[in-house]
């Protein structure tokens, strides 16, 4: 409800629902693609119990999607991506045992890896050879994405504090703030299922190879 005064009078407005809970149902079907992407990757059940966090963070994402959060869910698609590179050095650096059909039932991680900032566990991961250079770039994509979006409130008060007429230049601001659309978020979401894809695949093939 919204209440508009105008003199000494004053109009209560109710505010029906928007256009993103008009729109649910089609974003509900767009999620099922990018869900399929990860699910349907042939190791995502053997690696399950190494990446079950980071598939719940990914389900997160998919949930701020259909109910039109688009920035929280390119937030979520960074974190996703750091949360399951943080996981998968720390499992290969670690302790993993795999059965002849290439389950894993076993796992001790390395916990140092933890411990470490980011950048460097990029280059722990390019060590053992679970990242090259060309799935990096993806990685900060995705990534870069996420800090734009971390950093809109910051930009949006310095912007705001350059004119006293705050109104209209919200209005500009959002107008040339549209890339945090439907389309910009369920990118964000596509790109992170196909990395978490090629990243499990890869995981599993350093973790497992000598088992199978």
């Amino acid at each position: 409800m919204s209440k508009v005064r105008s003199g000494t009078e004053s109009e209560v407005i109710w505010i029906g629902p928007s256009k993103c809970d008009e729109l649910r149902a089609a974003r509900e079907e767009r999620l099922k693609n990018a869900w399929h992407i990860l699910v349907s990757c042939r190791r995502f059940t053997d690696m399950y119990l190494i990446i079950g966090s980071d598939i719940d963070l990914f389900r997160e994402a998919l949930s701020c999607y259909q109910n039109g959060a688009f920035m929280a869910a390119i937030l979520m698609c960074g974190v996703v991506l750091e949360s399951l590179l943080y996981d998968l050095t720390s499992a290969i650096k670690g302790k993993v045992m795999c059965d002849r059909q290439g389950r894993i039932w076993s796992v001790e991680l390395d916990n140092t890896v933890y411990n470490l900032k980011f950048g460097r566990v990029i280059e722990e991961a390019k060590k053992i050879k679970l990242i090259n250079g060309k799935l990096e770039a993806k990685i900060n994509d995705v990534r870069n994405l996420r800090n734009i979006v971390a950093h809109y409130a910051q930009r949006l008060r310095k912007e705001l504090s350059k004119t006293l007429d705050r109104s209209k230049e919200l209005e500009l601001l959002v107008a040339r703030k549209g890339w945090a659309s439907d389309r910009e978020a369920y990118n964000a979401l596509e790109k992170t299922a196909k990395i978490t894809r090629i990243l499990i695949e890869k995981a599993h093939s350093i973790l497992c190879e000598s088992s199978i």
